[in-house]
């Protein structure tokens, strides 16, 4: 039986996502509570309002948004901040809302 991905595990799992593959690493975010999530930490920005998650320092933050390198902008640099991503966010054999399920990049899929 194939383990599911989500958000908070009870434990730590592999060091490879269930459904893709991707190499992952956990995150303690409480007690006996783990986010698997992505190796390379993504740049983020406070955003009241956002839906995007990540985790920093043990903690999962909300109102957050990913600063991609060509939409900086007139940003403080002093806002800007590196987290990691929740796995369960960008995997790509999970299904999003908004994601054309018939045009998934997962091979494994």
């Amino acid at each position: 039986m194939k383990e599911r991905l989500y958000l908070i595990h009870s434990n730590r799992g592999d060091n490879g996502c269930p459904a893709c593959g991707q190499y992952i690493v956990w995150r303690k975010v409480g007690e006996k509570q783990y986010v698997p999530c992505d190796k390379k930490p993504v740049m983020c920005i406070r955003s009241p309002g956002s839906r995007f998650r990540v985790v920093k320092q043990g903690e999962i933050l909300t109102d957050v948004e990913i600063v991609k390198k060509g939409r900086i902008g007139n940003s403080v640099r002093s806002n800007w901040f590196y987290a990691l991503e929740p796995h369960v966010f960008t995997c790509p054999c999970i299904p999003h809302q908004g994601m054309d399920v018939s045009n998934k990049e997962c091979e494994r899929c």
